[in-house]
């Protein structure tokens, strides 16, 4: 509580990586590596029902980088993290990339995604992140 964390794009590495703020906006540190040996973007993580979730575009074998969504879920910040059993939980170029924090609409906990479908950029999709979260 009252620490800020950031999750920044490391694919290259084929990581998804924690970082606490020292100092905002530019004093970063590095906490750990949550998840390991993985082809994956644009990670996003939630709490949600005293549980963590990072939502991601997992690309490898034969995927793009922007048509499956991989979910994650762990009871502790830092993991260990499991891999959800029917990952990827989804494969839609028009919903499946992550765009951006999650948020409440009411009972509802809100995915924005980004839809990538064709050659001309389309606006974001607001999608309902519990009925995954239901299917573990």
């Amino acid at each position: 509580e009252g620490v800020t964390y950031m999750i920044p794009e490391t694919s290259q590495n084929r990581t998804i990586e924690l970082y606490r703020c020292d100092q905002f906006p530019d004093q970063w540190s590095f906490v750990c590596v949550l998840i390991g040996e993985i082809d994956a973007a644009d990670a996003t993580l939630v709490r949600h029902d005293g549980r963590f979730w990072i939502f991601a575009s997992l690309s490898g074998e034969g995927r793009s980088s922007w048509d499956a969504l991989g979910l994650f879920y762990s009871d502790r910040l830092e993991g260990p993290w499991q891999a959800h059993r029917a990952n990827p939980v989804l494969i839609d170029a028009g919903q499946a990339r992550p765009a951006g924090a999650f948020f409440r609409h009411g009972d509802q906990l809100i995915r924005p995604a980004q839809d990538c479908r064709g050659r001309l950029r389309r606006p974001r999709r607001h999608l309902d992140a519990s009925r995954s979260e239901r299917r573990r």
